[in-house]
């Protein structure tokens, strides 16, 4: 029998993010604020010799679907997939292709590698918290990647995998967006910006490269002392469905839609100048997260459960705000030193039956990485 074995396995991640300010907006070419998690999406990818092991060009899994594709050009033609299907075998074509285009005696049609590739979250996916994103970043570095030192006959050279350019991270992020357009109609993205780049993020769509968002993103920083929960509403929302009830509701009253979109602009603006600010103050910027919240509300982004958890908040004098896409998903919990932090917290978790719950977390300066290469 044929061993199969995998002469490489890796893995690579990318994080989660949550908005701090300017979702919906930034598709209008407002700035949006955005921190990264300690929240991962996980690629591990495994490498097959085919003529040894027998082993399919591809197979692919996570949560949602398990595909096999036994040659390079089955993956062409992916029309009968699902969505998200067809957004995965996008991210991992383009960075396949982007990784061997300069090295002209490869051809992918006579590959004689078999992948193996799973992609892991610990955290929920479609709640806000960039998942899809995370997953196309994670999925696009570590193809992009393993094609390119496969190619270049590099498997031993582990200098490579610092990601020490940022211009590196920000192709990831372009290959991501690939894969990304199939799924959602509309991009902003900030979200694969975050899930490439790490950190505390400042961004517009006028932006063009990852030293452009370092550079503007250099300018803030939260207030020391800053403290926050991420509140799963229970409620899964996806990116793609609200953004086309938004853009219905710009067509039916777009004087009103842009007079919010302009607002919830002018709102980041303050919280930009606040970031900016050597003194800080905790206070001023959960009121502008509040003012924030209300006007997504205003664009029908509620729900009855985020309105509970909203005033859960007003009580105990916490400010709570819809983060992302809304009608569901998470919202951004904001404490300052006047918040009654452990009653809110146990009348949030007096919500479980509902749903609802506490995702723990920290902020994270890491973007896409490495996280473990092993040859054979």
């Amino acid at each position: 029998s044929k061993p199969m074995y995998p002469f490489i396995t890796a893995s690579f991640s990318a994080p989660a993010k949550v908005f701090l300010s300017g979702e919906h907006a930034v598709l209008s070419g407002k700035t949006a604020i955005a921190f990264s998690l300690d929240k991962r999406t996980t690629c591990e990818i495994s490498v097959y010799d085919r003529a040894k092991t027998g082993w399919p060009f591809l197979d692919i899994e996570c949560k949602f679907f398990k595909l096999v594709f036994d040659n390079y050009v089955d993956l062409k033609e992916v029309d009968h997939l699902s969505q998200i299907e067809q957004g995965a075998i996008k991210t991992f074509l383009v960075a396949a292709e982007k990784a061997i285009e300069e090295v002209k005696d490869v051809d992918l049609n006579e590959f004689k590698y078999g992948f193996s590739i799973s992609l892991k979250y610990n955290f929920p996916y479609g709640v806000g918290l960039g998942s899809s994103a995370a997953f196309n970043v994670a999925l696009a570095g570590a193809v992009y990647t393993t094609f390119r030192k496969l190619a270049k006959n590099t498997i031993k050279d582990m200098t490579d995998l610092s990601f020490e350019n940022p211009e590196e991270l920000w192709m990831f992020k372009l290959l991501a967006d690939e894969g990304e357009k199939v799924a959602h109609s509309t991009l902003s993205g900030i979200n694969t910006v975050s899930a490439a780049l790490g950190g505390l993020i400042r961004y517009n769509q006028t932006m063009t490269s990852a030293q452009e968002v370092l550079d503007s993103s250099k300018a803030i920083q939260l207030p020391e002392g800053f403290k926050y929960d991420i509140i799963n509403t229970g409620v899964v929302r996806t990116t793609h469905d609200q953004l086309d009830d938004m853009v219905i509701v710009r067509k039916a009253y777009s004087d009103i839609y842009d007079s919010i979109i302009e607002a919830i602009g002018k709102t980041t603006e303050k919280v930009e100048t606040l970031l900016m600010s050597e003194n800080l103050n905790l206070n001023q910027l959960a009121f502008l997260s509040d003012v924030n919240h209300n006007l997504l509300e205003s664009l029908n982004l509620g729900l009855e459960i985020i309105d509970e958890i909203y005033y859960i908040g007003v009580k105990n004098k916490v400010t709570c705000k819809i983060s992302g896409a809304g009608c569901g998903g998470c919202m951004l919990a904001i404490y300052t030193d006047y918040s009654n932090v452990d009653g809110f917290k146990s009348e949030i978790e007096a919500l479980h039956s509902k749903g609802v719950s506490i995702i723990e977390s920290t902020i994270s300066k890491e973007g896409f990485q490495c996280d473990s290469w092993e040859h054979r």
